[in-house]
């Protein structure tokens, strides 16, 4: 009797793109700035940048004003579905208090190639207001 056994291991895209820059033991891992350039692995792979170049960061959000609302648009990976986009608010940094509440996704431009672009907005209330972008998987 013959027995064929067959193992499926699913790599997923972040491992598939850490290992074109040498995996791991090269970039370190996805919380970490190999480049120095100030994002994390994680972000240049989700911007589609390249973790060993500090002048290649990929496709950044960008923010705009108008009329008193603030609309912030970011790339968005389409091959890779496990990467969670969250923006977060905040008037005072010293407090640490971040929360997504008042943020309305206004658009969601489909492409057809490896990035599409999320807008949201949100009101100018404040007389400050910060803005992050919290990027897992």
């Amino acid at each position: 009797f013959n027995l064929n056994w067959l193992e499926l291991v699913l790599i997923d895209g972040y491992e598939i793109w850490e290992e074109g820059f040498g995996g791991s033991a090269t970039i370190g891992l996805s919380t970490e700035d190999y480049d120095g350039d100030g994002l994390v692995n994680l972000s240049e792979y989700a911007f589609n940048g390249d973790p060993t170049d500090s002048s290649s960061l990929g496709e950044l959000p960008t923010v705009s004003t108008t009329g008193g609302i603030i609309s912030y648009r970011y790339p968005q990976r389409a091959d890779d579905p496990s990467l969670v986009f969250n923006l977060e608010t905040t008037t005072d940094l010293s407090s640490g208090d971040w929360i997504n509440t008042g943020i309305l996704t206004t658009e969601t431009e489909t492409t057809g190639s490896l990035l599409n672009y999320v807008t949201n907005t949100l009101s100018l209330d404040n007389d400050q207001i910060f803005v992050r972008l919290i990027i897992s998987k």
